[in-house]
């Protein structure tokens, strides 16, 4: 009999042969397998050392365990067809050996029986050879598989990687995908010790009409409080380390290709604004440059290598609109791991920490690249810089429109001034019909002018709310959008005084 699953990925053999690109690639067939169950599922990614000596060097073992749909008999005459996705970055050297052997033990939730399996993949030719181990017996109704590899050496550096690619996870929130990470210790006297870790607990439960936009935001918050900020989480609720947060978000539909298939990008912005109560910093190392994390993912699948059309529309984005002003090849990757990061050279006081994660839905990274890719990407980044700042215009203003912004209100006290002057009572109650005051009350004139003068300025600067308000946009309504968006001119403070002014 046909397997159903005959389309779920494996690793390629070459992305094997590196260790860290082995791990990310079998954690992310689990997931694949988990998503095809479309029941709750668990991943537990277990690290096991072998303490047989007191030198640095170790013997350990990585296994990726998971309760999806099995990987049938017929799947194992083809068991690399495909390229791992997005696993192409380049790492540094992760101080252990492996020997391009895998063991897997796999069950489907048809079968009676539980079968083994010894994969050797050829260093030179990257051909691999399949060896069945004895099958067991099951006397119960249950699927999943285990995959382990060995490895010689350190493993500091691969133990970070495999815990950040689960904590990460988190960002998606996918829901009923549970994840743990576990550590074991097991010394000569066979006595083990073992530490496990929830990264990802099946998704934040929201309501059925929350887009995968919104899930996707969520998910970047409690990623970034429950990793970054190592807080926790009660009652479904943060506890009180809960910063000040806001989100800018976009999402860009487009379409590729002849058959012009129609594909995604979200972006998502998440801000945690400094406190402003006197309490200290959690980061205690809040004099370094504001940097700022790029996650990309892609078909929600393990974040990835982030592609080449994106890091040319990052150092494109004009980021000058939110008080940003990027250093020079500051755009880079992190060591041991495929996300970037920005360092910024200006950036305004009151940010703690920004950070972007892009998600790119129903384009593989192994298509072809068009040249559309880069304009969407970089008009999604602007339209959430745009839904950023509308959601934080005292926190992410240029420096001239700080000026501006200070200017008005002694630019409504002067204009106060004149109407309260003026002998002709008709101009006075001409001017309260404008600013919506009742007749005869002139009192409150000056807070009004600053109120209309501060709106207007905001809708000078800020997209309006009804452009807001629509977070799913044609890739060419965000451009026309973004095209029609007012700027402010130069540092003349009269002549934009006038224009603010023409909206009352």
């Amino acid at each position: 009999m046909k397997s159903k699953n005959k389309n779920i990925p494996f690793a390629s053999a070459e992305n094997l042969l590196n260790p860290l690109l082995a791990c990310h690639a079998l954690i992310q067939d689990a997931l694949h397998r988990c998503k095809e169950s479309q029941v709750a599922t668990r991943i537990t990614v277990t690290l096991t050392k072998f303490a047989m000596t007191d030198r640095d060097d170790h013997v350990c073992r990585i296994s990726v365990a998971d309760t999806g749909c099995g990987v049938s008999r017929d799947m194992f005459g083809d068991f690399f067809p495909y390229k791992a996705r997005g696993i192409t970055a380049e790492f540094e050297s992760t101080n252990v050996i492996w020997d391009g052997v895998l063991y897997i033990t796999t069950t489907c939730l048809d079968e009676q029986i539980i079968r083994n399996y010894e994969i050797k993949i050829g260093v030179h030719d990257f051909k691999h050879k399949i060896v069945q181990s004895n099958e067991q017996s099951k006397h119960t109704s249950f699927r999943g598989t285990e995959i382990s590899i060995l490895l010689e050496g350190n493993p500091i550096n691969l133990q970070k990687y495999v815990q950040d690619l689960c904590e990460k996870m988190t960002i998606l929130n996918l829901q009923d995908v549970f994840v743990e990470f576990c550590e074991e210790t097991l010394n000569p006297h066979d006595k083990r010790q073992t530490n496990c870790l929830s990264l990802c607990d099946g998704g934040r439960k929201v309501d059925e009409f929350s887009s995968t936009l919104d899930l996707m935001c969520l998910g970047l918050e409690d990623y970034t409080f429950k990793y970054i900020y190592k807080s926790i989480r009660r009652s479904g609720h943060l506890n009180e380390l809960m910063r000040d947060i806001r989100f800018g978000k976009a999402e860009t539909i487009s379409q590729a290709g002849s058959n012009k298939r129609e594909w995604t990008l979200q972006a998502c912005l998440i801000l945690i604004v400094k406190e402003i109560q006197g309490k200290e910093m959690m980061n205690s190392e809040a004099e370094r440059p504001l940097q700022t994390q790029i996650t990309f993912f892609d078909n929600h699948y393990l974040h990835s290598q982030i592609p080449k059309s994106a890091l040319r529309a990052l150092s494109r984005v004009d980021w000058s609109k939110i008080g940003l002003r990027i250093k020079k090849r500051s755009i880079q990757f992190c060591n041991q791991a495929p996300s970037g990061v920005i360092v910024w050279d200006q950036y305004p006081k009151d940010i703690e920490r920004l950070d972007l994660v892009l998600h790119r839905v129903g384009r593989s990274s192994s298509q072809t690249l068009y040249r559309g890719e880069y304009t969407v990407t970089k008009k999604t980044i602007e339209a959430a810089l745009n839904d950023l700042k509308y959601n934080c215009p005292q926190i992410l203003s240029t420096p001239h429109e700080s000026r501006v912004q200070t200017s008005i209100p002694d630019l409504a006290a002067c204009i106060s001034g004149i109407i309260k002057s003026s002998e002709k009572e008709d101009f006075k109650e001409d001017c309260a019909s404008i600013l919506n005051l009742p007749s005869g009350e002139l009192g409150d004139m000056r807070q009004a002018i600053e109120a209309k003068l501060l709106a207007a300025f905001n809708r000078q600067i800020h997209p309006s709310q009804t452009e807001k308000a629509s977070s799913i946009l044609k890739f060419e309504d965000i451009q026309n959008l973004l095209d029609h968006t007012p700027e402010m001119g130069g540092d003349d403070f009269n002549s934009e005084c006038s224009k603010v002014w023409n909206y009352l």
